[in-house]
């Protein structure tokens, strides 16, 4: 049968609705674009809907799985089939068996990115407020800003991050507005009746705090202060516009600022619920003005922005926060109606093709001013890959269930590490089953005092393990990270991903599925456990290394790196004495020495460097106490004394080696032996000698002198 996909599409156009309904078993209900469902895919309960010209398009939105733009894609989405067979089962809905146009062999267009703007916005010099405007923007007394949080139901520490201030001569609260480099454009004051207005004279601004980059989700474009502050509340990256539609003069410093967002990373201009159903105003400020935002946006950005609503109950993300006192941020994202702006797609031909020729350097020199995302404060970024290595049965395992409850629960790792805040993690292990795995995480748990409730945000999958070079297992975990929206995904061990096509020793092949799986997990971090090379040695005086890695590529792959070896055997007590090193691209470097006792699950860290220093004086220590020994036995079969070349020679050794120097030394401030300046030898010239004292026991012994000597080791 001969297809045109482009003719069912045309012919498929005003009868969408029937064709979802008969391929796809979706009911009338489904298919009513005003009305949000529970999706039959994800099961979401009110995230499922239909566009507004479903019946033309065939599109359907999901805010879980995404949106779907036409029929064929929604087909593929919910029949889980090809785009041939896509098109076939819509042909087959309307009764279609052939097309005179085409070869069968059509394809659907590649999806292109939206169009540059036609015009620029260029930014224009914006006049900023006087120094002397600055001292409105101080907190005067103790309790302002906790009143104002009170009222608001957002945290001090979000008013503080956007540099709220209390004016006393008006009582009024005081917020800066500013530009994209941060610098105060006006000062709008908050009064006790609730009303906002700008100071005479000063321009309108946005509303950020220094380190907004660093909240999780999506980056919103919420209305207001408040709202801004009810979202750093909540741990969101979040900037405020001043209104609904973006004054003209501050939508260039707005989309400077979000130059600085990645390009994977979603952003979001969120509306308000504001129309006046009592009065039957037809008009929607917030709706309309999300919906202008993000179009203009889109086509400045040259990147799809989405608009969304808050749920039809509130009125804005304050109110649904203050409604939902117990939700996460995570929570109202998920609750957000999220749409797609149209954009005029001409010119996308001549912008569709992949670019590598990068960005000015000043464009990118704000970067260097970003902090680091933490993951472990210090140890682990959350940009970089992680690797944690060690040879096998040196408690990698352990050390990462340990890990994963910390980044879970927000509590100090090994007691030292800070955790900034809370993560979603999937630990997917291949060497333990269900009952093993979670023992240790519980264990680990147990170890600080968190509760089976307190770890909702852990999924543990012992049972199935992804291979990296698989299409469809790295579909598979993108799709249950988006769904599951983690953060963190742990991979033990890193040779399980691996199958037969991969060649352990070729580093092409290894960065190439390294790098894949990477990007299937992306947003979420990777920690990868793997071992080390049989060949490499750790003793008291080696440490992991990171060319110590086993396979190809995963040195180099490391963005951040933790290596464990061992300073002791392990005697099978519990008690494990380990070396770790560290470090990664963020120009962190650490090495402790971590004493953990498997049986509390609970480590104590030092630093390396001395314990190395301690053991290196310890072993230079007992060479001296032998050699005090050494030196006793041959002086008391000599009652004349001997020439200290010859001792030496006799205790194996030469007079200007330290052992030997250090062990006279100390037997001759002990008064064991005395110095002979002119030791006379038969037939021979005088010489320097050394003989015991008279008052020395025959008795005395190497470990006479130890029990005395504090400097030896016992």
């Amino acid at each position: 049968m001969n297809l045109d996909a482009d003719e069912i599409k045309r012919q498929a156009a005003g009868r969408c609705v029937q064709i979802l309904a008969s391929v796809c078993g979706l009911t009338d209900q489904q298919l009513n674009p005003r009305i949000h469902q529970p999706c039959p895919d994800c099961g979401g309960t009110d995230r499922f809907r239909a566009f507004d010209d479903v019946n033309e398009t065939g599109g359907l939105l999901c805010n879980q799985c995404g949106s779907r733009s036409d029929l064929f894609e929604s087909i593929q989405w919910l029949r889980r089939c090809t785009f041939p067979e896509s098109v076939k089962l819509a042909a087959d809905a309307i009764g279609i068996t052939s097309t005179s146009q085409g070869n069968g062999h059509h394809r659907p267009a590649t999806a292109k990115p939206p169009a540059k703007p036609k015009t620029s916005l260029e930014r224009k010099p914006v006049k900023l407020i006087e120094p002397h405007f600055l001292k409105y923007l101080e907190v005067k007394g103790r309790d302002e800003l906790p009143l104002l949080a009170e009222r608001l139901t957002v945290s001090v520490d979000s008013l503080q991050a956007l540099g709220a201030g209390f004016n006393p001569e008006e009582h009024v609260w005081t917020f800066p507005e500013r530009t994209a480099d941060g610098e105060v454009s006006g000062i709008c004051r908050r009064f006790q009746d609730g009303d906002k207005k700008m100071m005479h004279g000063h321009k309108h601004g946005l509303y950020f705090s220094d380190n907004w980059l660093q909240g999780v989700g999506p980056v919103l474009i919420v209305e207001g202060v408040s709202d801004t502050a009810a979202a750093i509340t909540k741990g969101l990256a979040a900037i405020g516009r001043p209104s609904a539609i973006v004054p003209r003069d501050v939508l260039p410093e707005l989309v400077e600022l979000l130059k600085r967002v990645p390009k994977d990373r979603g952003i979001i201009v969120v509306g308000e619920n504001d129309q006046d159903l009592q009065h039957d105003d037809t008009r929607w400020p917030g709706k309309e003005g999300a919906e202008r935002t993000a179009k203009q946006l889109t086509e400045a950005l040259g990147r799809p922005i989405l608009w969304a609503l808050p749920p039809a109950t509130t009125k804005d993300l304050r109110s649904w926060l203050k409604a939902n006192p117990e939700a996460t941020g995570h929570d109202f994202v998920d609750s957000l109606l999220i749409e797609q702006p149209e954009v005029d797609q001409a010119g996308d031909e001549a912008t569709s093709a992949v670019s590598f020729a990068g960005q000015p350097a000043p464009e990118l020199w704000y970067l260097a001013d970003e902090p680091v995302r933490w993951m472990v404060e210090g140890v682990f970024s959350l940009e970089q890959p992680t690797v944690i290595g060690a040879r096998k049965k040196s408690l990698k395992t352990t050390l990462l269930s340990s890990l994963v409850v910390s980044l879970v629960t927000g509590l100090l790792w090994l007691g030292r590490f800070k955790i900034p805040q809370k993560f979603r993690v999937l630990f997917i292990t291949g060497e333990a089953t269900k009952r093993a795995a979670i023992r240790k995480i519980r264990r680990a748990a147990d170890a600080l005092n968190v509760r089976a409730e307190d770890l909702e945000g852990l999924r543990i999958e012992a049972v199935n393990f992804p291979k990296f070079p698989s299409e469809s297992d790295l579909a598979a975990i993108s799709e249950d990270i988006r769904l599951h929206r983690i953060d963190i995904v742990v991979i033990d061990p890193l040779y399980r991903g691996m199958d037969g096509t991969v060649s352990a020793q070729n580093i092409f092949e290894m960065g190439d599925a390294l790098g894949k799986f990477k990007a299937a997990c992306h947003p979420a971090s990777v920690i990868l456990s793997h071992h080390i090379k049989k060949s490499a040695q750790f003793d008291k005086s080696a440490m992991p290394d990171l060319d110590d890695l086993s396979q190809a590529g995963v040195a180099e792959f490391a963005g951040n790196y933790l290596l464990i070896g061992r300073l002791a055997r392990y005697e099978g007590n519990g008690m494990h004495d380990l070396a770790i090193s560290g470090g990664g691209r963020d120009e962190q470097f650490f090495e402790y020495r971590l004493e953990f006792d498997e049986r509390t699950f609970t480590g104590h860290l030092t630093d390396l460097r001395d314990h190395q220093a301690h053991q290196e004086q310890q072993a230079e220590n007992s060479k001296v106490v032998e050699m005090v020994g050494k030196i006793i036995a041959e002086l008391q079969a000599l009652p004349d004394g001997e020439s200290e070349s010859k001792l030496a020679s006799l205790c194996g050794t030469k007079p200007d080696r330290r052992t030997f120097r250090m062990a006279l030394k100390e037997l001759e401030g002990r008064g064991t032996i005395v110095c002979l300046r002119d030791f006379k030898q038969p037939r021979s010239k005088s010489c320097k000698g050394w003989k015991l004292a008279e008052t020395t026991s025959d008795k005395m012994t190497a470990d006479t002198v130890r029990a005395d000597c504090p400097s030896c080791p016992s």
